[in-house]
């Protein structure tokens, strides 16, 4: 399965819609490789869209993405996993170990959250 992570810094971007860089990672059962690294500025979301498509991606796993974004990669094939968070290696470990349901992987406020103590 080829799947996409936006990237910033090893981490998952916090927004898909925003991010500069994805990485694709080849993904069997519980291995995982990393198979390129692609500068992602284009200034309409939905192109971000198309491109991942072209790349062959089956799956994207990232943080905040919009509603509208989301739903129209769905309807081209690419499953969407969203509210994910963490480092890059650490996340797809939990990906590809049905760990990714951990609250350490997930950002605030995503659905299916606890809500953070403390908070309103």
């Amino acid at each position: 399965m080829l799947v996409a992570v936006p990237t910033f810094h090893g981490r998952v971007s916090p927004t898909f819609d925003f991010c500069h860089r994805v990485t694709f990672w080849q993904v069997e059962g519980m291995a995982f490789q990393k198979l390129a690294n692609k500068k992602c500025r284009p200034t309409d979301p939905f192109e971000k869209a198309v491109r991942l498509q072209a790349m062959g991606t089956e799956m994207l796993l990232c943080g905040a993405i919009g509603t509208v974004l989301k739903i129209h990669l769905e309807a081209m094939g690419i499953q969407v996993l969203s509210g994910i968070a963490g480092e890059v290696r650490e996340v797809l470990t939990a990906f590809t170990t049905g760990a990714l349901h951990e609250p350490r992987f997930r950002i605030p406020g995503a659905p299916g959250n606890p809500p953070i103590p403390g908070g309103a």
